[in-house]
């Protein structure tokens, strides 16, 4: 058979139905997958479900921004939702359907683009059975992206075959217009890069069909040009403006750069190996077509691959804060397409040469057979490391959580706000359309507002109240410091690093001596054995000062005991001091810093009355502080307990903690958080704790704010305001 008679048989008969089986079974298998995984309060389900809410007419949270969304996955869902009131049902059976459109979607790609069923059915199974990352979008619930790389892919199909002619096929290019203007309207990122690829495309196949004049090929197309210039002032009004605070993010860069990107698609070796075939095959067969002087598919993927990681590549260049991890899936659509074609021509190689062999052995058959036992070799990898990677998403139990969340809702009156976790408090949101305040990482947030009330969720949650700027974040507990006379007895100092606050250091009235002059540096007092007298914080919009004072008689000495912790709008510096007053003399004052759970010091760099601290990487770079004591006789010490001493050699202690791995754009201003104050702002009716190793200092948290366990349900506790339902 020659090789045209092969191209042309190539998609026809036994082989041609078996792909179609197959590609049945496939899509099968994932949805059987899909759908028998948990998906209550699983990653970003639960806010997708708020913004179907909003398309309802339904109630949703004022701080939610629906409208700033792309509008089109949060419309299908809402008709689903419609049909399907039940929301873990609706929400299963828009992620199935959603992942029948994207496997389609390469499927008809891979068999527009090389005139081959095999070679889409060798494209599914690249995508979603090697690689990890499009299936991990229904792991975390990115169902916007998902939509607009599966329009991407339609699009691109959609122009190539119009480009094929011979004659101007109107309904090719409409469709490839429709599903480009689809693509934006789905995800503002992915749109970003969907609307040069599919223009380019398009501009490519309208430029080969050179046997029609020009002047017919743009008359026919003008539907077309007015449908993308409506879409391009739709993106550049309103998405554009709306999705600006994607690159404004303070910490995208240090904790989800472009790092994250490379190592999300080579840390993986499957694909790393789609990464490495598909780019071989791209760039060897456009050199090959291009020697032919033939504009075939694989400089159609070429030209693809070159937007989407230009794009990238301008980003990068010019430091925008976005969410590098989410460009994998539009870089590799283009690879995993021409990663099939490589497959595809090493198939067909085998073929011929065990047709040469077995003259009898058709060679569609041995094509289809190997593609075949690729996807059933595979398959239970795929579903091994989906199951993996929804597991990392899901709440304790997802069961509980969806009850005690229509129970929460039927207990307080409308408005009122439930204090939880992020992924409890995503599900409130979308299950019940009640607000909800939940600490988000900022690097996991992209407005101004969802950072403030992080800011407040943190504060309720770990302190009786906080105090902060834009490079520190103090934590108190035992106290509270915005009630006079109630000073706390201990807190926890976060930093700004790479734009993100970290827990670094704790200090607690029993990590504070006060030395005795002779013998010196034996102690003479614990600040924990002393009785509070004072304490009050005093805030003006350029400082604030949190004052306390302890006084007592330890050992029959009569001694006194002052401390401040001052804050200043925009230094990257905080100023902590301590006074004794005593008639006895006094040799001196120690504080320890110690390192929160989870945290070490790593290394300290300096000597005597200075030194520069670091702690255990986070993102990029490691957390970094310069410690300074400007006192007599002062010093830093690094003990063997793994914490910082900080020695003053007289009744005065003065400490510089300066922030050195702060971001240049900051998620806070300066601000005194009182958390009965808070409580009141957000209007906190309940609260949903989850029993982790942190839960009995947040139960204490919230009882000192006025709060009741009424219920628990596996491993949740809710606490009610006053104990009293509505």
């Amino acid at each position: 058979m020659s090789s045209n008679e092969y191209q042309a048989h190539g998609t026809s008969g036994v082989a041609g139905l078996g792909a179609l089986l197959v590609l049945g079974s496939v899509i099968a298998g994932l949805a059987i997958v899909l759908a028998t995984t948990p998906i209550v309060g699983r990653g970003d389900y639960g806010q997708w479900l708020m913004t179907a809410r909003y398309y309802l007419g339904e109630q949703v949270p004022d701080y939610r921004m629906i409208s700033a969304l792309p509008p089109l996955v949060p419309i299908l869902l809402s008709v689903i939702s419609r049909i399907l009131p039940d929301p873990a049902t609706a929400l299963e059976t828009f992620n199935v359907l959603m992942l029948i459109g994207i496997v389609l979607s390469f499927y008809l790609a891979g068999a527009v683009l090389f005139e081959s069923r095999i070679a889409g059915l060798l494209a599914v199974a690249t995508g979603f059975l090697v690689t990890d990352r499009f299936i991990e979008l229904f792991a975390f619930g990115g169902l916007l992206q998902a939509s607009a790389v599966t329009f991407t892919s339609l699009s691109v199909a959609a122009f190539v075959r119009a480009g094929r002619g011979p004659t101007l096929e109107r309904r090719w290019w409409i469709l490839g217009s429709g599903c480009l203007a689809l693509a934006t309207l789905s995800h503002v990122g992915t749109g970003l890069i969907a609307v040069p690829v599919g223009l380019s495309v398009g501009s490519l196949s309208l430029a080969r069909l050179n046997q029609i004049p020009w002047r017919a090929r743009l008359k026919a197309l003008v539907p077309v040009a007015l449908l993308m210039a409506a879409l391009l002032v739709y993106w550049f009004a309103v998405l554009l403006p709306a999705g600006g605070e994607y690159v404004t993010n303070p910490a995208s860069l240090n904790y989800r750069g472009a790092d994250r990107l490379f190592s999300g698609l080579f840390s993986y070796w499957p694909t790393a190996l789609v990464v490495g075939l598909g780019a071989g095959a791209v760039v060897l067969g456009s050199l090959g077509e291009l020697q032919r002087r033939t504009v075939g598919s694989h400089v159609v993927l070429l030209l693809w691959c070159g937007v989407a990681w230009g794009v990238l590549l301008v980003s990068m260049i010019t430091g925008a804060a976005t969410d590098y991890p989410r460009f994998a899936t539009p870089l590799l659509a283009p690879l995993v397409l021409a990663a099939a074609s490589g497959l595809l021509w090493l198939g067909r190689s085998l073929a011929v040469y065990l047709g040469g062999l077995t003259p009898r052995l058709g060679q569609q058959t041995v094509l289809f057979t190997a593609a075949a036992l690729l996807i059933v070799s595979i398959s239970p990898f795929a579903a091994e490391k989906y199951a993996s990677q929804a597991t990392t998403y899901q709440p304790l139990d997802a069961q509980a959580l969806s009850t005690l969340t229509t129970w929460i809702d039927g207990q307080l009156p409308a408005g009122e706000a439930v204090l939880t976790s992020v992924r409890e408090g995503k599900w409130i949101e979308g299950q019940t359309g009640r607000p909800a305040l939940f600490s988000l990482p900022v690097r996991y947030s992209f407005r101004p507002a969802e950072w403030e009330r992080a800011i407040a969720a943190t504060t309720l949650l770990q302190s009786s109240g906080s105090i902060a700027n834009q490079f520190f974040f103090a934590k108190f507990a035992d106290g509270d410091p915005c009630v006079t006379n109630r000073p706390p007895s201990s807190f926890t100092l976060a930093f700004n690093h790479g734009g993100e606050f970290v827990d670094a250091l704790r200090v607690a009235t029993g990590q504070i001596q006060i030395l005795a002059k002779s013998p010196a540096g034996t102690t003479l007092a614990s600040v924990a054995s002393l009785t509070t007298t004072a304490g009050s914080a005093a805030a003006t919009p350029q400082e604030i000062n949190v004052h306390e004072a302890w006084r007592g008689k330890p050992g029959g000495v009569d001694l006194s005991y002052t401390q401040s912790i001052r804050l200043i709008s925009e230094s990257s510096t905080l100023e902590l001091s301590g006074e004794v007053q005593s008639k006895t003399p006094i040799g001196g004052v120690e504080i320890d810093l110690v390192p929160i759970p989870g945290t070490a010091i790593t290394a300290v760099d300096g000597s005597g009355s200075e030194a520069d601290v670091y702690f255990t990487q986070m993102g990029l770079l490691q957390p970094h502080l310069r410690i300074v004591v400007a006192s007599p006789g002062g010093s830093v010490e690094f003990t063997a307990a793994g914490s910082l001493r900080i020695h003053a050699g007289s009744s005065s202690l003065h400490v510089l903690v300066t922030d050195l791995s702060a971001s240049d754009h900051y998620s806070s201003d300066l601000r005194l958080l009182c958390a009965a104050q808070l409580r009141d702002a957000y209007n906190v009716g309940a609260v949903l704790l989850v029993r982790d190793p942190s839960y009995a200092a947040r139960m204490q948290h919230a009882e000192a704010l006025g709060f009741r366990l009424v219920r628990t349900l596996g491993p949740y506790v809710v606490m009610l305001r006053d104990g009293k339902p509505a």
